[in-house]
């Protein structure tokens, strides 16, 4: 499932609102801002691109139940209105949510035309049942994280597209201020939290073992495809020699870092503008 379009609001209403949206048509305001599986958004500094994209991040925490919305009112993100448009294959979805200040004030979910949440209502599809039944939650908890994969397993696709979305800061420290001794220690029935940036070299090396040189070239394409014109992708280990001033002993420590082989490209020019690149695939 992708996201294929979004309107969202922060702050609705007050001076400091802060919105996303698709362009005006016919001078008409508040249009769809619509996705495809690969998009680069891109603007002058202080333009709103990481914002866009820290949107999009706090919906998919909170449908994963990864973040709580007490704790996003607590960071300043307590106020907002998402309305999202997803496609699975043939299937269209809607889900659109309001909350202030941590409350939860509408929350609706739609399916090919078929309402299974309406939140003001009071009202959830019971798949068991087949028909509508009163229902009542927590004004901070979203309603799709209540999960019955037998009662509402429409549910399982936000969740899914929620905890299966990663953001990799590329220009930060992306686990280059994780320190891996070994990785022979990297234990390959741990699970990897793959939206931590600090575990990104734990994972390529979890994948390459388990899916070897498929993985390695999936990653190569999927970095071409968004202008990263990658040769190799390696984990190698790095020998440092530190002399010890008592014994002037040399000592041998290893440690391992992701090595790329980058190509130079004429399409990649220095660029007052700093583009912000968001790839989906399909769950």
């Amino acid at each position: 499932m992708i996201l294929k379009a979004l309107k969202f609001s922060r702050f609705k209403g007050e001076t400091k609102e802060w919105s996303i949206e698709g362009k005006p048509k016919d001078g008409e305001q508040e249009q769809w801002l619509t996705f495809d599986n690969i998009n680069l958004i891109v603007g002058i500094n202080a333009s709103g691109k990481s914002k866009t994209i820290d949107a999009i991040r706090h919906i998919a925490d909170l449908l994963s139940s990864d973040i709580k919305l007490s704790n996003l009112n607590i960071l300043g993100y307590g106020s907002s209105e998402y309305d999202l448009e997803f496609m699975d294959n043939e299937s269209s979805l809607s889900y659109y949510i309001k909350y202030i200040n941590g409350k939860i004030i509408e929350e609706t979910l739609t399916i090919n035309g078929h309402q299974k949440l309406n939140r003001s209502r009071g009202k959830l599809w019971y798949e068991g049942e087949n028909k509508e039944l009163d229902f009542q939650t927590d004004p901070d908890i979203l309603a799709v994280t209540k999960r019955d994969q037998k009662q509402h397993s429409f549910f399982e696709k936000l969740y899914s597209w929620g905890k299966n979305l990663s953001l990799y800061r590329f220009g930060t420290q992306l686990g280059k201020n994780a320190y891996l001794r070994d990785l022979n220690l990297i234990n390959d029935d741990e699970e990897i939290d793959l939206k931590d940036g600090d575990e990104v070299t734990g994972a390529f090396v979890k994948g390459e073992r388990q899916f070897s040189k498929i993985f390695t070239d999936a990653i190569i394409k999927d970095m071409r495809s968004i202008s990263y014109f990658l040769e190799k992708i390696d984990a190698k280990t790095v020998i440092e020699r530190r002399d010890t001033e008592r014994s002037r002993s040399v000592e041998m420590t290893s440690k391992y870092v992701m090595l790329s082989e980058v190509e130079a490209s004429n399409n990649l020019q220095p660029n007052s503008l700093k583009p912000k690149s968001l790839k989906q695939c399909p769950i």
